[in-house]
């Protein structure tokens, strides 16, 4: 937009009056310049509703654990409950056992080349059937280690 000086007026006033009216028109062109600019790269601009609420929930179970902390524990029960018990399985059920253990040049400590000695053992029971006849199978795993006269075992 081009203003032709011919067609400004003479007067002083007058001049001082457009003036001032074209200052006001570009401050309020540079505050929606602004503000375009902030509302497309400022931080709100990445926001949507509800996202504040998104992540907050540390704070939730925190407010829910104090509510539970000031609710005194009132629960009274009026009855006992029996565990539950396995029915034992008959003693005359033929027994197999079943031992987990290394091969004998595997027993020779790797770092010191000591023999290696059992020192414990972990057993479990399970009821097993092989053609249709029932078992007890016994298992075990053998815990081995370096066992030096007089000393704690290393492994």
């Amino acid at each position: 937009m081009t203003i032709d000086v011919s067609s400004l007026p003479d007067d002083p006033v007058l001049l001082k009056k457009l003036l001032l009216e074209e200052r006001k028109k570009y401050a309020r062109l540079e505050e929606r310049f602004r503000l375009a600019q902030h509302k497309q790269f400022g931080k709100s601009s990445e926001g949507y509703p509800g996202q504040g609420e998104l992540f907050n929930e540390a704070e939730e179970l925190s407010a829910e654990l104090e509510v539970d902390k000031e609710a005194p524990e009132t629960e009274q029960i009026s009855y006992e409950r029996k565990k539950p018990v396995r029915k034992s399985l008959p003693i005359d059920l033929p027994r197999e056992v079943v031992v987990h253990d290394i091969a004998e040049e595997d027993k020779v400590c790797d770092g010191c080349g000591y023999e290696l000695h059992q020192m414990g053992e972990d057993k479990s029971e399970k009821l097993g059937s092989y053609l249709l006849k029932l078992k007890w199978l016994s298992m075990f795993a053998l815990s081995i280690a370096v066992v030096i006269a007089n000393s704690v075992p290393l492994a």
